[in-house]
């Protein structure tokens, strides 16, 4: 991408081979080892015991088209990272799934940071069912906290 920036800082032709955002922070849990950038429960709790003010809920695209401009890539990526908050949580999550088999695009190596209790059953099957995988951890891979 280097040799093709243009002067200004813009790279005319942006290719995502590497997906990694955090959507939000909405999170069901509230570990110890957290903060309330990355759980919607410790930002609860900074609000009720510390600051007033403090924002519960962090959305990455609250200016902007965020998601858009991820799907649009969907193509080039090879990898995916999921985290959150809890990104199993996020409709977000699901649409990327859902538009990375619309696309046909079930070899993008997919990656969690996740406490894995939230995920919609049928979506994961669905999902599974259509990325080449026969070993669970081959295509998929979770860092389970």
């Amino acid at each position: 991408t280097v040799p093709t920036t243009l002067e200004d800082g813009t790279v005319p032709d942006f290719k995502m081979h590497y997906f990694d955002i955090r959507f939000s922070n909405i999170c069901n849990f509230k570990c110890r080892t957290c903060g309330s950038e990355f759980s919607s429960q410790w930002g609860a709790e900074m609000r009720a015991n510390h600051d007033p003010k403090h924002p519960i809920v962090i959305h990455a695209y609250e200016k902007g088209n965020l998601l858009r401009e991820v799907l649009d890539q969907i193509e080039h990526i090879d990898l995916a990272y999921f985290a959150g908050g809890e990104p199993t949580l996020t409709e977000e999550h699901y649409i990327m799934l859902d538009e990375m088999i619309r696309k046909g695009r079930t070899d993008i190596t997919l990656r969690y940071k996740t406490r894995y209790n939230t995920m919609k059953y049928k979506t994961i099957i669905k999902a599974r069912s259509n990325f080449i995988s026969k070993c669970f951890g081959s295509i998929w891979s979770f860092f389970v906290i």
